[in-house]
């Protein structure tokens, strides 16, 4: 094969970004052939997510022109048939061209590097600010891991910290694939300081009705039990008077 013809695996619901470590579950043939032929050639595969997830056999037309090159670390077979592959994203890549379509699909891809520039104050500032609101997204949120705060917290380039918190938040795929097919690292810490801090607002809004709500559910249980008390105490008193 040529060089920079990568073996393309499309998925449905999920952007993969560099750094990340994670299992995908695999079961279309022709993403089973792709994740062979990767780990057979020792070469990494092209991760590109699909625009419409509900399409099964998915073409080139199907897929973002953006996706990640990973390394294949494990692949697993599953009792229900499915296979576990274990990758890790290594590098952004913007498909030149797919040369092969069947039995899977392949394609020319050439790596992107994020355009890093001098970090002045001001983006040690907004890595600063991102964390610290994605810190708070993470203690409000009962759904976000403590292990990616760690995670985030260790990341010591404005590029890798915009990816571990773009990886993690629940933003819909065409937000994530925007974020993925942006080069410049201050630009994405720019973009995610907004989607947090909306984020923010609506966790703090939402834990304020729980709060409310379960307030109310406590004080109709206090004045439920002292309706029973006052219940009991008055049958007891009245057969009190019958016997007297």
């Amino acid at each position: 094969m040529a060089e920079n013809d990568y073996p393309v695996l499309a998925v449905r619901d999920t952007i993969i970004f560099p750094h990340m470590v994670v299992p995908l579950f695999v079961g279309r043939d022709q993403s089973l052939r792709a994740v062979q032929a990767a780990s057979e050639a020792q070469q990494p595969l092209l991760i590109v997510a699909q625009k419409e997830a509900e399409i099964q056999e998915p073409g080139p037309e199907d897929l973002y022109s953006v996706g990640t090159l990973a390394a294949v670390s494990r692949v697993l077979r599953i009792p229900d048939g499915s296979t576990s592959v274990l990758i890790e994203g290594r590098q952004r890549a913007q498909i030149d061209e797919f040369t092969q379509t069947r039995p899977y699909l392949r394609a020319r891809a050439t790596p992107l590097l994020s355009i890093e520039t001098a970090r002045p104050p001001v983006l040690e500032a907004l890595m600063r600010a991102c964390l610290a609101l994605f810190e708070k997204c993470v203690h409000l949120s009962q759904n976000l891991p403590e292990e990616a705060l760690v995670t985030a917290m260790n990341a010591d380039e404005p590029g890798w910290l915009a990816d571990v918190i773009a990886s993690t938040l629940n933003l819909p795929i065409a937000q994530r694939q925007e974020i993925l097919e942006t080069l410049e690292p201050s630009v994405r810490l720019q973009r995610l300081s907004i989607l947090l801090a909306k984020e923010v607002e609506v966790l703090e809004l939402e834990n304020k009705i729980q709060t409310q709500v379960q307030e109310e559910v406590e004080k109709n249980q206090r004045e439920y039990l002292l309706r029973e008390q006052m219940r009991v105490i008055q049958s007891e008193l009245g057969e009190m008077d019958t016997q007297m």
